[in-house]
């Protein structure tokens, strides 16, 4: 952590910053300040039932809402999730008022105190400029990730809009730019698929949507759902998927049991697979997610958020769940899949698996959903010391 931030978090609580844990009466002021952010700095934020839902899913065994206050009035928030031995920083927010009192410092630092009471050892903050990502790999190319202090760039220069705002507070707790290989598509049939672009296109057009019957196309060109793959095991009770994860490398917390439920609220049906090797031992896991995003288009897409979970460095391993996730995809009759491997786009594993979704005839996604560059801070050492 660079010294200015260590600053700053004992300035906050000079300040009187202080930070807790948001309880359920909390969630108006969340919501509020998610509005106010968003609206402030131009960019989308979920609806306050979609952030409810996650709170009473997660919170407190996988998750925590912190409040940073001042007099008793709200000034920012964040939201941190855990699994395993990593920690995410996913959603945040702030006011404008006393910005001075660095609670988005003091806010920080409690959620790194949070995830290393709860085991993590890494923390990943989530979200920071594509350009960024791309130096660290030219520089590093080894899969690690390149340290933010060794990046070739002078913070104060950086341009104040789109992420590069956060990325300046965000590389001040230290840790490594991480890019990773980022969302896959694979069409499912090619003239659905087409057909099922040319819908989403359209659909800002009012009229052109209205006048073009792509229901009476889509019946003509969809074809009958498959039989689900043999060596996939559909998973339906939350303590089994638990521990189905726990088993499997670096299980990433979008593939949880519980942010399923959460997409499930929100036009999502998610179903969870176990894929077992020749002996019948797990060889993988995924949380599927389908829905129909056009009502005048039958056509259901998938997607993987975050996933498959499965030892990338291990080829037949990952052929064999491309295979599968392919085969549950054309079962449930979508017209094409979407993955999102958690794997580092310059690790050996990334680039063999590059190369083979390449083979596989998967595409990358002109649609990236999740974030593909983040920084990681490494949680382990004495926060004396962090602090010192």
């Amino acid at each position: 952590m660079k010294s200015k931030w260590r600053y700053n978090i004992r300035l906050a609580a000079r300040k009187g910053v202080s930070v807790r844990a948001a309880g359920p009466g909390d969630l108006a002021a969340f919501n509020q300040l998610m509005h106010d952010t968003g609206a402030r700095d131009g960019f989308t934020v979920h609806a306050p039932d979609y952030y409810n839902a996650a709170y009473h899913l997660f919170v407190p065994d996988a998750a925590t809402y912190l409040l940073a206050e001042f007099d008793g009035q709200p000034l920012a928030s964040i939201v941190v999730f855990v699994q395993g031995q990593m920690a995410w920083y996913l959603w945040g927010a702030s006011s404008d008022r006393e910005r001075n009192r660095m609670p988005n410092h003091a806010l920080q630092w409690a959620a790194i105190q949070w995830a290393r009471a709860r085991g993590a050892t890494r923390y990943d903050l989530w979200g920071i400029p594509d350009a960024i990502g791309k130096i660290a790999v030219g520089m590093q190319g080894d899969g690690v990730g390149a340290p933010v202090d060794d990046l070739p760039i002078n913070v104060q220069e950086l341009p104040g809009g789109e992420l590069w705002g956060v990325y300046r507070f965000k590389q001040g707790f230290g840790g490594r730019v991480v890019r990773y290989v980022g969302a896959w598509d694979k069409p499912l049939g090619a003239l659905s698929y087409q057909l099922y672009t040319v819908g989403m296109s359209l659909r800002e057009q009012s009229s052109e949507w209205r006048n073009l019957d792509l229901a009476q196309a889509a019946g003509r060109l969809r074809k009958s759902a498959t039989t689900m793959p043999k060596g996939l095991q559909p998973v339906t009770q939350a303590a089994a998927w638990r521990t189905a994860l726990a088993h499997l490398p670096e299980p990433h917390v979008l593939q949880s049991w519980e942010w399923g439920e959460v997409k499930h609220q929100f036009d999502w049906q998610a179903e969870r697979y176990v894929s077992v090797d020749r002996q019948g031992a797990p060889q993988a896991a995924f949380q599927f997610l389908t829905r129909q995003p056009l009502p005048q288009l039958p056509m259901r897409i998938g997607y993987i958020p975050k996933g498959p979970v499965v030892d990338w460095t291990d080829d037949e391993a990952v052929d064999i769940t491309l295979r599968r996730v392919e085969a549950c995809a054309r079962a449930h009759g979508c017209v094409f899949v979407k993955i999102d491997p958690n794997v580092a786009v310059d690790s050996v594993a990334g680039l063999r698996l590059q190369h083979t979704l390449f083979r596989r005839g998967w595409t990358l996604s002109p649609e990236q959903i999740q974030i593909k560059n983040t920084a990681i801070t490494d949680l382990t050492g004495d926060e004396e010391t962090r602090l010192a």
